[in-house]
This record gives structure tokens, C-alpha cells and sequence, in this order.
């Protein structure tokens, strides 16, 4: 009985033993179908696909860590300004014909791209193009890449580019700090650069004139010498009157109003070259409003200007300044006169009158 006892337990152990067997082999042969082989990447192999003579940047000796990576993010967002660049313009003189001929001169600056360079140079490249318009006036620039274009030089020989003429023009919103809005190019419509077709200039008195107040000392009204006497044996002047038009609670000003008189005046064209023979109007009012500590409207126009008489004509761009104070400053400048009765206001640097001492 004992011995049969035996017999069983060493079948069962067997048993047990080969359904063990069977199961690890079946889990076995599971793991390997689903299994997939990674290869163990050589060395070699991995150097012969890297590019031969691609520049490794290696942070500069020195530099901290944080410097380091604050450069490689600036350098990522300023990579990212730059834009594809058309522009389109044409000349014309001021009755609006075409005007070919004329040499341009522009400067395109985009953001460099290279981290090295970056790092080793300036933020910026400089790119100058030299055009020339067509028979019809025409030019343009295509296929460049940047932020910014600014005309150095538009000119032809016989002609005077408008004095108020746009000379910058961005393409990108994020890296321009000139405060200039986002140019969109228009193959349809190009920018119109106006000139005068020059004639015959007058001789021309230039000045400048500039007409200070303060309210604490009682100035309140002065007299701008435009002409000397000298000139033509009259003088001729205008008023400006300066009003604190505006004060905050604790007395300081807020407003200020300019008031030019004494003469006839009426806003200037882009050239300037010639005086209107009416429109006039006997005064100029010009405001300046400061906003807390900070002057928010600091103005800059352009006027002709004639005598009472009607014999003296001349043009001038007014600036206007003012504080909290009380003080205020009026300013003429580029001040272009012909004294002799003429409309004629455009000017040759060589024709120019001298006072007579």
C-alpha cells in the first residue's frame, strides 16, 4: 500500500512538472512574435551620417548659463521677425506725370538668421539696392527677405523730391521701434513718390525764429521776427500769444494754445515751392496737451505765410512745446522767404539772401 502511494505521488509530480514545461514554452513563444529588435547604433556609423563642416556653436568662455540661453531665445524670436519683402513705387512730378530716370537707394535690414554669427555680430544685416525707375516711373523690389526698407536716396537732376515724402516702410510688427505702421505691398497700386520739376528760383531769405514764454514771469504774448529790416527795408513779424487754456487742481498746466497773428497764413502743400494766391486766413491756433507728467500731443505743421500787405510771401514748419511749469515754446523752422512780391518759394542754396550788415 505504501509502496503504491509512492508511485502515484512521483506520476503526479511528472504531471505537474510537464504542464509547467508547457506553459513557459507557450508564454515563450509568445514574447517572441511580438517582440521587435532595436540594433545597437555603431559609432561610425553615426559620425559618417552627420554633415561634414556643420558649425557646432559652443557657448563663449565665461558665459553663464543663464546668458547662454537667454541669447538662444532672443535669437529664435528675432530669426522669426523677418518677412518676404515686395515693394512697389513710382515717381511722378507734381502734376502727376511719370518720371523715369530717377536713381533710388534703399537699405533693406533683416534680422540674422545664423546663431553664430548672431552671437559673434550684430542682430541685424544691411543690405543696400540700387534701382532705377522705367519709362513709366516704375520700380520695384521682390524676392528679399526682412523686416524693414528705408529710401536713402530718391533724385534726378531737374527734380525735388517732396519735402513730406515716406521714406520707411516696415513689413514686420513685432521688432520695428519707430512706432511706423505695417506696410502691405500692392503690385496694383504702388507708393507714389511726388517731385517738383524745377524752374527758375528765386533768391530766398532762410531763417529760423524761436518765441519763448513763461506764465510765472508774465510772458505771455511775444513778437517772431520773420524779415529783418535789413532785407528789404522792412520788417515784418508776426504775434504769438501763448494761453494756459487748461490747468489741473493744483494750478499746473494742462493745455496750452499757441496763436500766431499779425499776418495771413494757410497750410502748406508737399512741395512748397510755390504761395497760393488766396485761402488765407488772418491766424494760426495751435494746441499742446500733457496727459499726467507725459505730453501727449506735441505738434509739428506747416504753413505759408504772407505779409499784411500782400508783398512778402514765404512758407516755415511751426513746432510747439510746453510743461507743467508754465513755460511754452513756439518754433519756426525751415523758414523760406521772398521778399520782392514773387510766389516763387523754391529754393537754390546758391541764390540765397545774405543780411546786409
Amino acid at each position: 500500500m505504501k509502496q503504491r502511494n509512492i508511485i502515484f505521488l512521483v506520476i503526479g509530480l511528472g504531471l505537474l512538472a510537464g504542464a509547467l514545461l508547457v506553459v513557459f514554452l507557450m508564454r515563450k513563444k509568445s514574447r517572441d512574435e511580438n517582440s521587435v529588435t532595436v540594433p545597437i547604433p555603431d559609432s561610425t556609423a553615426q559620425q559618417s551620417s552627420t554633415p561634414k563642416n556643420t558649425p557646432q556653436v559652443v557657448k563663449p568662455t565665461g558665459m553663464t548659463d543663464y546668458v547662454w540661453d537667454q541669447g538662444k531665445s532672443t535669437h529664435t524670436i528675432l530669426a522669426g521677425f523677418n518677412r518676404k519683402i515686395s515693394f512697389y513705387g513710382k515717381c511722378v512730378d507734381q502734376n502727376g506725370n511719370p518720371i523715369g530716370g530717377v536713381r533710388i537707394e534703399a537699405e533693406l535690414l533683416s534680422t540674422e538668421t545664423s546663431f553664430e554669427k548672431y552671437l559673434n555680430g550684430p542682430e541685424q544685416k544691411r543690405e543696400v539696392i540700387q534701382l532705377e525707375s522705367d519709362a513709366f516711373g516704375e520700380f520695384k523690389i521682390e524676392e528679399r527677405t526682412g523686416y524693414s526698407v528705408r529710401f536713402e536716396r530718391i533724385e534726378k537732376s531737374g527734380y525735388q523730391l517732396s519735402r513730406v515724402a515716406e521714406l520707411y516702410f516696415r513689413f514686420s510688427s513685432l521688432v520695428d521701434r519707430t512706432g511706423a505702421s505695417e506696410f502691405r505691398p500692392n503690385s496694383k497700386n504702388p507708393r507714389i513718390f511726388k517731385f517738383w520739376k524745377t524752374g527758375n528760383p528765386d533768391p530766398l531769405y532762410i531763417t529760423q525764429v524761436d518765441a519763448n514764454f513763461d506764465h510765472q514771469k508774465n510772458i505771455k504774448k511775444v513778437s517772431a521776427i520773420l524779415l529783418p529790416g535789413s532785407i528789404n527795408g522792412t520788417e515784418q513779424a508776426v504775434s504769438v500769444e501763448y494761453t494756459i487754456f487748461e490747468a489741473y487742481d493744483d494750478g499746473f498746466a494742462k493745455v496750452w494754445e499757441f496763436k500766431i497773428s499779425d499776418g495771413e497764413f494757410c497750410p502748406a502743400d508737399v512741395f512748397g515751392n510755390l504761395a497760393p494766391s488766396d485761402g488765407y486766413s488772418t491766424s494760426i491756433t495751435v494746441r499742446s496737451q500733457e496727459d499726467g507728467l507725459r505730453r501727449t500731443n506735441p505738434n509739428s505743421s506747416r504753413f505759408f505765410w504772407r505779409s499784411k500787405d500782400h508783398k512778402v510771401h514765404g512758407i516755415f514748419w511751426l513746432n510747439h512745446s510746453a510743461s507743467r511749469n508754465g513755460r511754452g515754446s513756439l518754433y519756426f523752422r525751415d523758414v523760406r522767404i521772398n521778399p520782392f512780391g514773387s510766389l516763387n518759394l523754391e529754393y537754390d542754396p546758391k541764390k540765397r539772401i545774405k543780411i546786409k550788415k
